[in-house]
């Protein structure tokens, strides 16, 4: 019995998080906005403009984690 509600657990997990997985296009959207609001010229309105991005689709916010993640990670191995 525990295990089946474990497993439904687990598969609802695994639903939620292809329901927010980030498309190609999203995660090309969130590379886009990673090197903007990291550009020297970057402005208030590029952080305005990204915060409504942001949270406009769960997965908005996925891909960017990724992008960050991915950015952090690659700084610590050169």
């Amino acid at each position: 019995m525990a295990s089946e509600k474990r497993g439904d657990r687990a598969k609802s997990m695994d639903a939620h998080s292809k329901q927010n997985a980030p498309s190609d296009h999203t995660r090309d959207e969130a590379v886009a906005w990673h090197l903007q609001l990291n550009a020297p010229e970057a402005n208030e309105t590029a952080f305005t403009e990204f915060a409504i991005w942001l949270q406009c689709d769960p997965a908005n916010r996925v891909a960017y984690e990724e992008i960050e993640d991915f950015d952090d990670a690659l700084g610590s191995a050169i």
